[in-house]
């Protein structure tokens, strides 16, 4: 498997993340492929492949048109919160990365989640209030924060908050992926081109699989 094939996938797991925040904060609520596949990303630290960190190409397939999307159209100023949201994301995990301390409260973490998954099942409120604690007990220390934008009472729900911060935890996973596969800042400046036409590609390589 290519390279870029690989750091393409880690980043539709980054904006896949962060549209399921951008969904949450507006919205109270997201598509439930979207924390599944962002609360199995989390806990899979060992994988032969890159997708099956995320459980295959296809549960990343609106991380793959999103990226895409945003790579080659004019969206709409709403929109450009998911970038916002995905630099962030980015910049907490080049920091995360170089912290041996946070690092380790992170292994703890996800070990409690993960005995949590085998104890209530991937989608329980436990496991969503378990991951927001490891987030912020983690990323949620380095700065900037993220902040996030939307529907005040969506963002004063606990249960909402839980899971918008399991998110950007599992896009954090999906950004330290990417550059532990080689990806840099300057490559998605510079290879932008080539970086769109492989998420269009996979994108419709989902497509087919569902055909």
């Amino acid at each position: 498997m290519s390279k870029r094939r690989d750091r393409v996938l880690a980043l539709a797991g980054v904006f896949q993340s962060v549209k399921g925040v951008h969904d949450l904060a507006r919205q109270g609520q997201t598509d439930n492929t979207i924390l599944d596949t962002a609360v199995l990303s989390v806990l899979t630290r060992d994988a032969e492949q890159t997708e099956e960190i995320f459980g295959g190409i296809k549960a990343v397939s609106q991380g793959l048109r999103l990226f895409h999307r945003l790579l080659t159209e004019r969206v709409p100023d709403e929109d450009m919160m998911l970038t916002r949201y995905a630099v962030g994301v980015m910049h907490i995990a080049r920091k995360l990365r170089k912290n041996p301390q946070l690092l380790e409260k992170l292994g703890s973490g996800i070990n409690n989640a993960e005995r949590s998954v085998a104890h209530f099942g991937r989608d329980h409120d436990n496991v969503f209030a378990g991951l927001a604690d490891t987030y912020s007990e983690t990323a949620g220390q380095i700065h900037p924060r993220i902040m996030v934008s939307g529907n005040d009472s969506h963002l004063q729900n606990p249960r909402v908050v839980n899971r918008i911060r399991s998110l950007l935890l599992a896009g954090i996973r999906s950004a330290v992926l990417w550059y532990q596969l080689g990806g840099s800042r300057l490559s998605l400046i510079f290879r932008r081109q080539s970086l769109a036409e492989e998420a269009l590609r996979l994108s419709r390589e989902t497509a087919t699989d569902e055909g």
